[in-house]
């Protein structure tokens, strides 16, 4: 969902949560890092 993206902006740290889908790497949680 592109809509993840909203939480973050250029240059932001981050911290995020991948899983295997089918063979494909998914980011599934994306969190700015304070």
């Amino acid at each position: 969902d592109p809509a993840i993206l909203d939480q973050v902006r250029t240059g932001d740290k981050v911290r995020f949560a991948m899983e295997g889908v089918g063979g494909t790497l998914t980011v599934t949680k994306i969190d700015a890092v304070r």
